[in-house]
């Protein structure tokens, strides 16, 4: 006999999200692919490197060129230290991508009903710059967990603006463009209270109380103070970030207009989302559903007027910093195509259409009619950004000829005559010791408990070893899949000892067919 209460069973709403979680879990799987090796970025790893320097109560000892984000630190490095590797972390990233997605949807449905779930769920799903994340563990999939939390805090039928404002902050600490909507908040909720003062009209006063979620979310900011002065010692450091990597970048560094017309392009390329996204906008002002309007309009022309500034002060801009703007687009086209379907059902001629309409109003038949316009019009991401897959493909092998090579260099290093002896009370190496790719540089720092000096990223330009570049005293890991192929490379890519003019060639591990081969550099011959 059992007792208690009996379970009812789930409702078909909550099926419906368990199976897009499931979902979007297949689909960051079938592109991160985190089962043997995990791709993980150059800033997921400086993270990791991060907490492990505040937590040991140390600085970092030289400038690596990506902004600190304090909640990539906690969670990335607090995964590192409890699973000892790097899986876990791409395994988390694609969870929370998942959730977002899944967070996306419930919010959509709340404003605009099944409709504008279904296609805005699909839509952020397959968003490029979002997938792009994702493949590498980067930072968007947290910001958007933060975003789509504090929209449905502000949407609850009694909103919750501390707790949009906690999700904010977070947000901000994953992705610092958050600031922009946050900031643009601020904005209209003043100028909202000097109209309504000059005006005397004291019922067009902004609430006191929707003051506190974008002051709440400014408190980021001393966060990412204290982080950075533990971290550098200079509590302003991630406002120089941006400025020391554009002044040393080879990569083109764009003007204003050049931005104007990226962004131009890119919205512009999207065509039907973007035209929907605005729809969805006109929607909300229809409605009046203001503080959604305001969240939009900074996420959007916010970010967008933003990433023009920046490129007026000659701070690089990349591809990755429309992110927002790009799952704002995403979200948005949901709603729009909601209005759509509701005026179209209204305005539907009786007899056949009205029938035809009737079957694909029910819940099940609505919502997959939707996800596959949605698929239709967004796009697979393979098609969409053709290069994803490889570049992912290509981060991968890297990071498991990483896994390879660790061990062997540390064996290396430990037999090396004072090598690690070099060290001084600073916290500076004398040498380098290891050079390999810039992209696994600080991975191979934390896995070999090396300072960040003694890591080297290698300029396959310079490589002379008869010149001294890479010097001799000095280990070399060389990998096709983050080195590519050089004609430079070629008399190092050797499986047995060889000398150059004077410099003994000794491979430590070689193996061509995966790419891989660690060296170590001799000044005189070895018996």
């Amino acid at each position: 006999m059992t007792t208690g209460r009996r379970l009812g069973r789930p409702s078909l709403e909550s099926v419906g999200l368990a199976l897009l979680f499931g979902f979007a879990i297949v689909v960051g799987t079938e592109l991160a692919r985190p089962l043997r090796s995990a791709s993980i970025a150059f800033d997921s790893q400086v993270a990791v490197l991060d907490f492990e320097r505040i937590v040991a109560g140390r600085q970092i000892e030289a400038f690596l060129p990506t902004t600190p984000k304090p909640l990539l630190t906690v969670i990335f490095g607090l995964l590192h230290a409890v699973s000892g590797g790097w899986a876990a972390i791409a395994w988390a990233t694609i969870g929370a991508y998942a959730l977002s997605v899944v967070l996306a949807a419930v919010l959509a449905a709340r404003l605009a009903g099944r409709i504008a779930a279904a296609f805005s769920a699909v839509a952020v799903l397959l968003s490029p710059s979002l997938l792009f994340d994702v493949g590498f563990a980067l930072a968007t999939p947290w910001a958007a967990l933060g975003w789509f939390s504090a929209g449905l805090a502000l949407t609850a039928r009694r909103p919750r603006y501390g707790l949009a404002g906690v999700a904010l902050l977070m947000a901000t600490l994953a992705r610092l463009e958050t600031i922009v909507p946050v900031g643009f908040a601020l904005v209209v909720l003043a100028a909202g209270s000097v109209v309504a003062a000059r005006r005397g009209a004291v019922a067009l006063r902004p609430a006191r109380k929707l003051w506190i979620t974008p002051l709440v979310a400014l408190l980021a900011l001393p966060v990412m103070m204290l982080h950075d002065a533990l971290l550098t010692g200079d509590p302003f450091f991630w406002t120089t970030v941006a400025g020391r990597y554009s002044a040393a970048t080879s990569l083109e560094v764009m003007g204003p207009a050049e931005v104007v017309t990226f962004l131009i392009g890119r919205y512009w390329i999207a065509g039907a989302v973007t035209l929907l996204a605005l729809l969805g906008i006109l929607r909300l002002i229809r409605e009046r559903r203001w503080a959604l309007v305001t969240a939009l309009v900074g996420f959007g022309p916010g970010i967008g007027a933003f990433l023009v500034l920046l490129a007026a002060r000659g701070i690089f801009v990349s591809e990755r910093y429309a992110a927002g703007i790009d799952v704002a687009v995403a979200f948005a086209s949901g709603l729009g195509l909601a209005g759509i379907a509701v005026d179209s059902k209204r305005a539907m001629p009786s007899g056949l259409l009205r029938g035809l309409g009737s079957r694909l109003s029910t819940p099940v038949m609505g919502v997959l009619a939707t996800a596959m316009v949605a698929v239709l019009v967004v796009g697979p991401y393979w098609l969409v950004d053709p290069g994803l897959r490889s570049a992912v493909s290509r981060s991968g092998r890297l990071a498991a000829n990483e896994e390879r090579a660790v061990a062997v260099l540390a064996t290396a290093l430990q037999a090396a005559d004072g090598a690690r002896g070099s060290a001084g009370a600073g916290g500076l190496a004398a040498a380098v010791l290891v050079f390999a790719p810039t992209p696994i540089r600080p991975r191979l720092v934390v896995d070999l408990g090396l300072m960040i000096p003694e890591v080297a990223g290698t300029d396959a330009r310079r490589l002379d070893v008869a010149n001294g570049y890479p010097p001799p005293g000095s280990l070399v890991l060389h990998s096709l899949s983050g080195d590519g192929p050089s004609s430079m490379w070629t008399e190092l890519e050797t499986s047995e000892r060889t000398m150059i003019d004077g410099v003994t060639v000794e491979p430590l591990l070689a193996e061509p067919a995966k790419g891989l081969w660690i060296l170590r550099l001799v000044d005189r011959p070895v018996p």
